[in-house]
């Protein structure tokens, strides 16, 4: 894999060379740095990219960073992008890096905005519970999966709430995979947990 990482670079910094859209390309060649696990190289290639003004080259950034265990940098890069869309999904991170901090509040300050500014509100249930999740909150983290699974049942939610209700110990856990295999009965994954 590193080789064919090492070949797909060096044909790309041949198309940086005489790409009329150089940022796409360099912010290309970084996803494929940190593909190889080249952090380093990664973040070194997706700055350049911001340099040279590519779309969503901000947010690989910070995903370098915090590959590169850099957290507060990659907060510090998130915080700063403002537009759309990459700012929803800064927004994303920036929950996932709160909750991981033991950042509650702010992390659930954060939905509040996002469901502000029109996330659904079975998306917010689901970001809830995935930090209600991360908090080891497991009630609130099966309360908040069980409303998004109910407005708009998946099969990501169906696992997490399985999950949930499986670390409360919950009656027949397994229902709710049972339930959705009702809907999707071709869906092999939710066969195997």
């Amino acid at each position: 894999r590193a080789g064919y990482a090492a070949r797909a670079t060096a044909l790309l910094d041949q198309a940086i060379a005489v790409a009329p859209d150089r940022g796409a390309v360099t912010n290309a060649a970084g996803d494929i740095a940190l593909r190889a696990d080249r952090r380093d190289e990664a973040l070194e290639r997706f700055e350049a990219a911001v340099k040279l003004g590519a779309r969503g080259a901000a947010i690989n950034v910070a995903r370098a960073q915090m590959a590169l265990g850099r957290v507060d940098a990659a907060r510090q890069t998130l915080v700063a992008i403002k537009e759309q869309p990459d700012a929803d999904r800064a927004s994303l991170m920036l929950i996932e890096l709160d909750a991981q901090a033991g950042k509650l509040a702010e992390a659930r300050q954060r939905i509040a905005s996002l469901r502000q500014h029109g996330l659904s509100a079975s998306a917010a249930s689901e970001l809830e519970g995935d930090v209600s999740w991360v908090a080891k909150q497991i009630d609130a983290a099966a309360r908040s999966y069980s409303q998004a699974y109910d407005a708009m049942p998946s099969q990501a939610l169906a696992i997490k709430l399985f999950r949930a209700r499986r670390a409360q110990k919950a009656a027949e856990p397994e229902k709710i995979l049972e339930r959705w295999l009702e809907r999707s009965p071709a869906d092999n994954a939710v066969r195997t947990i």
